[in-house]
């Protein structure tokens, strides 16, 4: 059988590579609730972009209605000094 000495150095190793472990484990989680934090603030400034595309979209479209309308009555008032 293993001597006390032998056993104690053992259970040492031991403790020290399950302290290892627990570091890494550690590390880990910080890693991962980083990362999480960050792909929420990009999810975050994604959706607002994709609001500011709406916006634009939209601003775009009743920009060339207007712009219609305005073709439109120029006609009519071109036609109506023609006569």
């Amino acid at each position: 059988m293993a001597s006390s000495g032998a056993k104690e150095q053992f259970l040492r190793q031991m403790e020290q590579i399950v302290e290892g472990i627990k570091q890494n484990r550690m590390k880990m989680e910080k890693k991962k609730q980083e990362n999480k934090m960050r792909r929420d603030q990009l999810n975050d400034e994604y959706l607002e972009l994709l609001e500011k595309q709406r916006l634009y979209f939209k601003t775009i479209k009743d920009f060339k209605e207007e712009c219609r309308k305005n073709e439109m009555l120029l006609s009519k008032l071109r036609a109506k000094g023609a006569s």
